[in-house]
């Protein structure tokens, strides 16, 4: 059965010679002008070799498969011409007879000289997926020649001729391993690949390679090598497996970059959109993260497997052990503990990333853009060095280059947007607070701790700080300081003149605050310099306020008492501003003065000098000198215990205070993932239905309120007639329409006064916010 096998094959390779030798009879026939002839420069002859029709089924050695290479390949640099085409540049096998690793016929990247070569006539003939130069058409030869001798850089050539030329290298590199052609050979498969590595097996199989031949040169430090990117497939690269398993080799940490390469190169690890379309942004996140969680690298004991690894060529024509050049390194390949831990930092690196990405999905060329860093995770915002980033950042330098600054906030919006057309309110506002963020610079008011937000044309405080927001944590405790100091200032601000004594007593109020981290106390200096610039209206509080229990209420009231009696300097006006305050909480404004004597009371037994109410037709009260005490100043001074008290809040109070500073949600919040600067390149903008201004408004006050808006200012008792038109008490109707206008635009509608004015230009920025 043997013998008659032997037989079939020799027969069956006779007929298949003879077949091939019928074709090219019949090509040459067709070609006649094509030469058959081969001549190799800067070489005396070429050996004339007999085409071998049969080959033995035994495995050549090496050294013979060595010595046929050495006959046949043409170096680098050296030219050689076939059928007419002249290949330049060498680095290809060219004779007659060059056999496979297994023995079974010749190697596929030989150029046989006495195979006929026909002429394409400009098509380009089809190339199988595995190609072998001996099996293809005279056609296809031809082709393969002209593209050989023009270069080999066509970017419109058929993949199969590219694998025909390519063959050649990975043999020469692998299996000749020619120390002295190293370089060019390896600067070769690298041209390709970055001519052709689009196509996912000329990708696969040039990196494999490369990855291979490093191991060419023994004693090497993988691990100092770049760290491979962009090479998944259905196994981890074995550069991957190389760096790793020598780190772990030599007891070394694993550090971020190959942590990340052995992350994102796995076949188990799911990556989303985020991580190629925004990938140095993605590394650069899981650096930051990594570098955190890990300070001194990754620890992992080295697994017992070993590294063991062959090559195989990509023509299949042979295969390389490689142990030896490896050594011995442990495997990495099947340890699952590692990347359960990294997976998570890759997960929530790319969801930080999905806004941003889909941002550079709409606006490719907005990388560096201040809407693109407006984006990013906080991480990496001071990486953003875009054109308008460093106008920006210029700016904020000229205007904080002596400390915190008031600016406009019309300036801040056209300065951080580069235009003046957005629209002004909350979103708009958080989205300043987040760009300025990056710049290591902080705004106050902020809406996220912040009770009041200026109005459009106000100012707000800029100022520098670095490392974060205040923690949630201490937002109860900011945020009744930031309370206190706002009915302290609004007492001060009573006479109308807030002189340099007051202010320093305020700014030591603020200090005075307990239990405030240093963002803490700064951003509350911030607020207070806020409040001195634009005094607080108590309108804009009311109907937040009203929303507390009559006991809720009544302690915000002690906090107002307590602040306006610091000192035990009370005047009539400020009596006044706490009878406002009052009435703002709701509480018996009449009770001022017996609440007022309760306290200056209770500070009298802490050893205060106490109030002493004079005759009420008097226009104050009266307050005792104090005794000279020599070497006295005139310093203000304030009780440290008694400040430290007023800051200190009790758990209810807290409570309290979260239910006042509750933000309300803008409708066009809803569903918003991330607050955006509003991109005025964007092609696309969503649509929006024209908004009810009214809506919320009670009915009964519509109609009111629409004859209202018709003019600017309104006297008393023509506001009267119009409100008794409308079966409307006037105090009322305006109590209730401004408490509405607060909760929507933020500020009131109608000015009390007489005469009474009317913003009716906050409807109209109602109106244009909603098509903004």
């Amino acid at each position: 059965m043997i013998v008659a096998g032997i037989v079939f094959l020799v027969w069956r390779r006779g007929r298949a010679a003879r077949l091939a030798e019928e074709k090219v009879a019949a090509a040459a026939s067709k070609v006649a002008s094509f030469q058959t002839t081969v001549t190799v420069s800067s070489r005396s002859s070429v050996p004339s070799y007999a085409p071998s029709r049969y080959y033995s089924s035994t495995p050549p050695t090496l050294e013979a498969l060595q010595k046929q290479s050495s006959q046949t390949w043409i170096k680098a640099g050296k030219a050689v011409s076939a059928a007419g085409f002249t290949v330049p540049d060498g680095l290809v096998y060219v004779g007659a007879e060059l056999i496979r690793q297994d023995g079974r016929g010749p190697d596929n990247c030989l150029i046989n000289p006495k195979l006929s070569v026909a002429d394409p006539r400009g098509s380009v003939p089809e190339m199988p997926y595995y190609p072998h130069y001996s099996e293809v058409s005279p056609e296809a030869r031809g082709y393969y020649l002209r593209w050989l001798s023009s270069g080999k850089r066509d970017p419109s050539v058929g993949i199969g001729y590219v694998f025909l030329y390519f063959y050649g290298l990975e043999r020469r590199l692998m299996l000749d391993r020619v120390s002295d052609e190293y370089d060019a050979l390896v600067g070769e498969v690298k041209r390709l690949h970055e001519l052709y590595g689009k196509n996912y097996s000329v990708n696969r199989y040039a990196r494999q390679l490369l990855e291979a031949a490093r191991l060419v040169h023994s004693n090497r430090k993988f691990y100092d090598d770049e760290t491979p990117v962009n090479q998944r497939d259905y196994e981890l690269p074995l550069s991957v497996r190389l760096g790793v398993g020598q780190l772990l080799g030599e007891g070394k940490t694993i550090p971020w970059n190959w942590m990340f390469a052995w992350a994102v190169n796995d076949p188990e690890t799911n990556l989303r959109t985020a991580a190629s379309r925004a990938a140095t942004e993605f590394q650069d996140l899981f650096h930051i993260r990594f570098d955190k969680a890990y300070p001194s690298g990754f620890k992992l004991n080295p697994p017992k497997k070993r590294l063991a690894w062959s090559y195989r060529a990509a023509s299949a024509s042979f295969q390389v052990d490689l142990a030896q050049a490896i050594g011995d390194l442990p495997d990495i390949v099947g340890l699952s503990g590692p990347m359960n831990k990294m997976r998570p930092i890759v997960d929530a690196c790319m969801t930080d990333l999905d806004a941003y990405s889909r941002f550079l999905g709409r606006r490719p060329d907005g990388r560096g853009s201040i809407q693109a860093m407006a984006l990013l995770p906080p991480d990496l915002v001071h990486k953003v060095d875009g054109e308008d980033v460093r106008k920006l950042r210029a700016w904020l330098g000229s205007v904080l280059e002596k400390g915190p600054a008031l600016v406009d906030s019309g300036e801040l919006l056209s300065r951080i947007n580069g235009s003046g057309n957005v629209a002004y309110g909350r979103t708009a506002i958080r989205a300043c607070a987040e760009v300025l963020a990056g710049f290591d610079v902080a705004l106050m008011p902020n809406p996220r701790v912040s009770l009041q937000l200026p109005k459009a044309g106000q100012p707000f405080v800029l100022y520098r700080y670095k490392g974060g927001e205040m923690p949630d944590a201490e937002l109860a405790t900011y945020r009744l300081a930031s309370l206190s100091l706002l009915f302290a200032v609004f007492v001060a601000h009573a006479d109308r003149n807030l002189s340099a004594n007051e202010q320093q007593r305020l700014f030591q109020l603020a200090q005075a605050a307990a239990k405030l981290s240093d963002r803490g106390r700064i951003d509350l200096q911030a607020h207070l310099q806020w409040l001195l610039a634009v005094p607080p209206e108590l309108n804009a509080l009311k109907s937040r306020l009203s929303a507390l229990s009559p006991d809720d209420r009544q302690q915000l009231g002690q906090i107002a008492l307590s602040v306006a009696s610091v000192d035990a300097d009370v005047r009539p006006a400020e009596v006044d501003a706490l009878q406002r305050i009052y009435k703002v909480l709701g509480l018996n404004q009449d009770g001022v003065l017996s609440d007022l004597h309760a306290k200056m009371a209770e500070a009298a037994q802490n050893g205060l000098v106490p109030i002493q109410l004079g005759d009420q037709s008097a226009p104050g009260f009266s307050i005792p000198k104090k005794p000279q005490v020599a070497g006295a100043t005139t310093e203000i001074r304030l009780d440290p215990d008694r400040l430290k008290a007023i800051s200190e809040s009790t758990q209810r109070v807290n409570q309290l205070l979260s239910k006042v500073f509750a933000e309300d949600a803008d409708p066009s919040e809803l569903a918003v993932e991330k607050v955006v600067v509003p991109d005025k390149d964007a092609s696309e903008a969503p649509s929006a239905e024209p908004a009810n201004e009214f809506e919320g408004l009670a009915p009964q006050y519509r109609g009111f309120l629409m004859e209202a808006l018709s003019r600017l200012e309104w006297q008393r008792q023509e506001l009267d007639t119009l409100a008794k038109s409308h079966d409307l008490m006037t105090d009322g109707a305006v109590e209730t329409i401004n408490e509405w206008s607060f909760d929507r635009f933020g500020d009131a509608l109608l000015e009390d006064g007489d005469p009474i004015k009317v913003h009716s230009q906050l409807v109209g920025n109602m109106t244009r916010m909603a098509h903004a």
